[in-house]
């Protein structure tokens, strides 16, 4: 059974220092399955949790007010359940924390052909080539609205996605060494590079992938963004 992906999306405010970072766990394993599918559309679904930042959040944390923003945000993703609020030491402003459930599909078109009714997924081409690439993808007209939405309710709480960090780990939780290419203009495990690589994941091992700031921008205005590439496996 393939295992969800953990992530945490971090949404900020206009206050200044606040800082989005959005950390996924991707295991070798799962991916491989989902590769060998024999047909594409294929989908795995992913766990997100979304922290919204701003003043007083903690002391409404049972009020309509919190209960509108999980709705809004549900509306944008397979579904949302409240988690929490919590006070930020040291600092002027409370995280709402909101669970939320998305997608990571398979598909045999390169990057023109993607298509997210979710805010943010992941998405893996498989082409003739041999060779997966695995994208994040963002849907930029659910940003604008639940921008917007958001807002609405509490004016002190809204996305930042200049602010954001994309953190995504690649965790090789299987027997075998894992082939796979960087890209550049990304920090690996806190190191910039400047080129692609070829890489080898030993067995148990991990490493961080954190995006860079140009790199973010560039899934803003495209919507998508090519994380790593990898062998692809046969079909079954």
């Amino acid at each position: 059974m393939l295992r969800k992906f953990g992530i945490a999306f971090l949404i900020a405010t206009a206050l200044s220092g606040c800082d989005q970072n959005v950390t996924a766990t991707i295991y070798v394993r799962d991916l491989q399955d989902l590769l060998s599918q024999p047909t594409n559309g294929k989908t795995v679904p992913v766990t997100m949790e979304l922290e919204v930042l701003a003043p007083g959040l903690r002391d409404k944390c049972d009020k309509p007010e919190i209960q509108q923003m999980v709705s809004v945000v549900a509306s944008y993703f397979d579904s949302a359940t409240l988690v929490g609020c919590e006070q930020v030491k040291g600092a002027m402003y409370d995280t709402l924390r909101i669970k939320s459930g998305t997608m990571m599909e398979i598909q045999a078109t390169g990057a023109n052909g993607f298509d997210s009714k979710q805010l943010i997924k992941f998405a893996v081409t498989r082409p003739d080539n041999g060779v997966a690439t695995l994208f994040v993808v963002f849907n930029k007209s659910a940003y604008d609205e639940l921008n917007e939405r958001i807002r609405a309710i509490n004016m002190m709480a809204h996305l930042k996605t200049d602010e954001a960090h994309i953190t995504v780990v690649l965790d090789n939780d299987t027997r075998e060494p894992f082939k796979w290419a960087s890209g550049s203009g990304n920090w690996y495990d806190g190191r910039p590079q400047a080129i692609v690589r070829q890489e080898t994941l030993a067995p148990r091992g991990s490493t961080a992938m954190k995006l860079g700031d140009v790199n973010m921008a560039v899934l803003t205005i495209d919507q998508n963004f090519a994380l790593a590439a990898f062998p692809s496996p046969p079909t079954e």
